[in-house]
């Protein structure tokens, strides 16, 4: 009986530690997702602030 608890109990560990390092992993990619996206934004931004900022000092002078 005690054999039986243990080897649940161990299976039961493992499955957990599956999940966690599944879960670490697409944590891991949804950060870099996030962060790929939010860069790509800000370069856009920033090439459009360049544009405005360019157009506006073109049209001063």
């Amino acid at each position: 009986m005690k054999n039986t608890a243990m080897r649940a109990l161990n299976f039961a560990v493992k499955i957990k530690n599956n999940i966690r390092q599944l879960y670490a992993q697409n944590h891991r990619l949804l950060s870099y997702t996030a962060v790929t996206i939010i860069s790509k934004e800000m370069e856009y931004s920033a090439i459009v602030v360049f544009v405005l900022t360019f157009l506006y000092f073109t049209w001063l002078t």
